[in-house]
């Protein structure tokens, strides 16, 4: 466990510490915590309940001839396409994983470091986005670094840039087009035009992603009732900052009006996925994935709702997350596949 709490409390330090250096020192140090991450997830050995999936993925790789035949590989192309060059490479798995954590690891990286303490966002970000997430589950973890590429691509107003991120992160985890409708109902200037060009994109990528695993995806997950521990829990993460924004909607700052509703609709999406928990616990914990950017981004802003917080509230943010940490690694069903962690490097 030593480099898990090792992962959380380099960037902890630092959240407390970042007032005292200039911005020029903060950037370094988010590279350079980025960087230590990169190397213990991209060179993580057997950790993760799924480890044996991916290989069984990586060893397919040996019966493509050609490009066309991705399919033997994978249903998601964008991750056949990485086992495939890792493969031409001799990368192996390592390889597969160190390409995927770079991508999930950049897009952690753009959108922390857009938040009022980046490293505030990083420690967030550790006990489950990067420890279990980015470790455990490969295709999902680079959909979501994607994902936090396309909400920075947002902050900076650019709409067309935030759905072909979505766009390739379907490509690792199919599950991702569900977002793609998300900025055409935020959309403020030319509305209906957004709504009909990102509609239009929306079903054509429900047809080329998802429209022939439909049935199967809906009995597996429905149907069949699949549990998923601790799927609550998660949920009811994601919905303590969203119930934050909806109250102080107005004290957060924003850079433009587009992200602003698009953090409001995230919010809602966010409290909708309560009651649905308990109907589709696999299903809803696996869409709450996508939902977790909100903590980063409201609690890295609980300066902006009162002065009160100015003082505590990254005290209070690091301690309710170590304590995440702290019961995830000790008493968490599944904890046994990431403890204790592993390492290429080691072995």
């Amino acid at each position: 466990m030593l480099v898990y709490w090792l992962m959380f409390l380099l960037p902890a330090v630092a959240a407390l510490m970042m007032s005292k250096v200039d911005v020029g020192v903060q950037r370094l140090g988010l590279m350079f915590v980025c960087g230590a991450l990169f190397i213990v997830v991209g060179f993580r050995y057997q950790v993760g309940c799924d480890w044996g999936a991916y290989e069984h993925h990586y060893d397919a790789t040996g019966y493509v001839t050609s490009w066309v035949d991705w399919r033997l590989v994978s249903t998601d192309p964008g991750y056949a396409l990485v086992n495939i060059v890792s493969a031409a490479l001799g990368g192996g798995v390592v390889g597969v994983n160190l390409i995927c954590a770079l991508i999930s690891l950049s897009g952690l990286y753009a959108f922390s470091r857009r938040q009022p303490n980046p490293f505030l966002a990083i420690t967030i970000a550790i006990p489950y986005i990067v420890i279990v997430l980015f470790q455990g589950y490969t295709r999902q973890a680079v959909a979501f670094g994607l994902e936090l590429f396309a909400l920075s691509a947002i902050a900076d107003g650019k709409l067309r840039k935030y759905v072909v991120m979505i766009l390739l992160a379907a490509t690792f985890h199919k599950s991702a087009v569900v977002l793609l409708p998300l900025v055409a109902l935020a959309g403020t200037r030319n509305r209906w035009w957004s709504v009909l060009w990102v509609g239009s994109i929306s079903v054509l990528a429900y047809i080329t992603f998802l429209s022939e695993h439909q049935d199967r995806m809906w009995a597996a997950y429905v149907e069949e009732n699949m549990q998923s521990s601790g799927g609550e829990l998660r949920v009811i993460m994601n919905a303590l900052p969203a119930i934050l924004l909806l109250f102080f909607r107005k004290h957060f700052r924003y850079h433009n009006e587009l992200e602003k509703n698009v953090w409001f609709l995230l919010a809602v999406i966010s409290i909708v996925c309560i009651p649905l928990v308990s109907v589709a616990s696999t299903a809803t914990d696996r869409f709450a994935l996508y939902l977790m950017p909100l903590q980063l981004f409201v609690l890295c802003r609980l300066n902006d709702v009162a002065s009160f917080f100015k003082s505590v509230s990254s005290i209070a943010v690091i301690t309710l997350y170590f304590f995440v940490q702290f019961v995830w690694l000790n008493y968490s069903h599944h904890a046994f596949c990431w403890v204790p962690y592993k390492s290429w490097l080691f072995e």
